[in-house]
């Protein structure tokens, strides 16, 4: 048995009994097919069952074993694949049918979350100089139309909002994110295949002593839409109730190592949260879930008011 018992409810009560039947299957067909041993559960569960293994072949590895939305998957090899390795953990093995791959385990793998030994200004010069390699030209990227851009997110949404009566009220933040978009773009138009979900838990330290990211979602904009993820991980995902000065001077620091203005940045990270919630928006949710996500999108436009930045 690969998991205990404890593991075993957990996985049940993240995802249902059918669920923990099918990793339990995957598992044992993948184990043999890819000659794995060793494995143990990583106890973080988000939208993937991730398991520590070895493998003949490649040495330590991660088994991820997809639990929701496929195309997530499959645009995510598609990524690592490009990249292969470069600034980005590389994927060996891929099985579609099963929504199961086998990627390089990141060593000592250890995040940009570990705020009690990196101080802040080591997080923002870790992210800076990941960040400052991690795009290349759209020339290089065959088939960048296959992966959606911010505004096209955006748009899926709004879709699925205006057939809602409970959005009513939540309409407006679509076009002020349309707009700021379109105003980022008017400067910021270098569309390549940005990471999409680029924030500290994504950002794994290697073993040259820099740092790799993992578990990209794949986006086709321009990396300036790649800043906000880090911004509110910084603030543990929940900006209400912060200091707006204090996220105000983490915006500037950051502003000064990327060198992109802060008032972008700022703007970014409202536009990044209206997408959030109209995205959950097209997924179905409830107007139950998306309490804390219109918090954050209200501290974040009232960020845009108060800042000293030039409007």
């Amino acid at each position: 048995m690969i998991f205990s018992e404890s593991q075993k409810e957990r996985i049940i009560r993240k995802w249902g009994e059918n669920m923990y039947r099918r990793a339990v299957g995957v598992i044992d067909i993948y184990t043999e097919k890819w000659h794995l041993k060793k494995q143990e559960l990583i106890e973080h569960f988000s939208t993937s069952l991730l398991l520590t293994c070895f493998s003949e072949k490649y040495g330590q590895c991660v088994l991820k074993i997809k639990c929701d939305n496929n195309a997530l998957l499959e645009l995510e090899m598609r990524v690592l694949r490009l990249f292969d390795g470069r600034g980005y953990c590389r994927v060996y093995e891929f099985s579609p049918e099963d929504k199961v791959c086998l990627l390089e385990q990141i060593l000592p793998g250890d995040t940009l979350y570990n705020f009690n030994e990196i101080s802040q200004n080591e997080r923002i010069n870790f992210f800076g100089d990941l960040y400052e390699k991690l795009y290349v030209p759209a020339a290089e990227i065959p088939d960048l139309s296959v992966f959606p851009s911010y505004l096209t997110c955006l748009e899926e949404g709004e879709s699925e909002a205006m057939r809602r009566d409970d959005c009513r009220d939540i309409m407006r933040h679509i076009k002020k994110a349309k707009d700021i978009i379109l105003s980022v773009h008017s400067v910021y138009n270098r569309k390549t295949l940005i990471h999409g979900d680029f924030h500290h838990r994504n950002i794994l330290k290697n073993q040259s002593g820099g740092y790799t990211a993992i578990d990209p979602k794949g986006i086709a904009d321009d990396p300036v839409f790649d800043v906000s993820k880090f911004i509110l991980y910084e603030f543990g995902y929940q900006l209400a109730g912060k200091p707006i000065e204090d996220m105000l001077e983490f915006i500037d620091l950051l502003s000064q190592r990327l060198r992109i203005p802060a008032e972008i940045l700022t703007k970014c990270l409202y536009a990044e949260l209206v997408i959030q919630l109209f995205c959950g928006i097209a997924r179905g949710t409830g107007r139950e879930e998306w309490t804390g996500v219109i918090w954050n999108i209200e501290v974040a436009e009232q960020m845009i008011h108060d800042s000293v930045y030039p409007k």
